[in-house]
């Protein structure tokens, strides 16, 4: 499966050597396996990874969320950025909807780093089922 993944990048130009990669790392199972797949990749195109996690704040377990991140980016040696949405400093204006709010904010957090670190794209892991992103 990672050579026919790894073919899809080189054909479609998805990663270049030195590039730098932000990663959403939720924690859950897509990003989690994204990560992982990116790690493997990186053993044959040399890339900076880097790994970003918002921490929603929505439930008190979500800080198990963020610790899981730190500790499976630094048993993996990726650098980690860990935010809490009540640390932004952005106004996001409620239309009805939690999860269209969670997106911008997402989107202000990645595209921050991104610029940050002056980094080539952003990579977000979803599923079938999942309600796409939309940047």
């Amino acid at each position: 499966m990672i050579t026919k993944i790894y073919k899809f990048i080189n054909k479609n130009n998805l990663i270049s050597k030195n590039d730098t990669i932000i990663i959403g790392l939720s924690g859950g199972p897509d990003s989690v396996f994204l990560t992982h797949l990116l790690l493997q990749v990186q053993k044959k195109i040399p890339f900076q990874l880097i790994a970003a996690h918002l921490n929603h704040e929505w439930r008190k377990s979500s800080i198990k969320d963020e610790q899981f991140c730190a500790n499976f980016a630094k048993k993996f040696n990726i650098p980690i950025i860990l935010q809490k949405i009540s640390d932004l400093s952005i106004d996001v204006k409620f239309n009805g909807s939690k999860e269209e709010v969670a997106r911008k904010y997402r989107r202000y957090f990645f595209e921050s780093i991104k610029k940050k670190y002056k980094a080539n794209s952003i990579s977000l892991g979803h599923n079938y089922d999942d309600q796409q992103e939309t940047f």
